[in-house]
């Protein structure tokens, strides 16, 4: 091994992330700005968490440790159209398709049906939430 490549693996004092790289070019060629980015991001989890679909509620019951041969799914706690399929002790969500019988950008959802394990038409599941 030559004396310059030990020099350069050996000395640690010269090496800045890449991340520090591009700042100081940004820094450079930009001058020094105030980042907006982090108020940004946050603002945009906000307006996500808000638009997503789905629950606030929690299952109704447990997952088992283990699966087994048959799938395990749960009800919401406070929406038919949220239900949870079991996989490994965990609750997985998932939102029922819309209903197809209403059609359109305003259609509600089907209900997640206890009885079936299904996604069904609200008059049948018989979800009183």
């Amino acid at each position: 091994m030559s004396d310059d490549l030990r020099k350069t693996n050996m000395d640690k004092t010269n090496f800045k992330p890449k991340c520090l790289v591009v700042s100081e070019l940004r820094q450079r060629k930009f001058g020094k700005m105030k980042s907006p980015s982090i108020p940004l991001v946050f603002l945009l989890c906000a307006v996500l968490a808000a638009e997503l679909p789905g629950s606030t509620g929690d299952p109704v019951g447990s997952c088992p440790e283990f699966d087994g041969e048959v799938p395990i799914y749960l009800s919401d706690s406070v929406s038919c159209e949220v239900f949870y399929e079991c996989s490994n002790g965990m609750a997985n969500q998932h939102l029922c398709p819309p209903n197809p019988a209403e059609g359109g950008a305003g259609a509600t959802r089907l209900h997640f049906n206890k009885m079936l394990n299904v996604c069904d038409y609200p008059a049948n599941a018989k979800c009183n939430l």
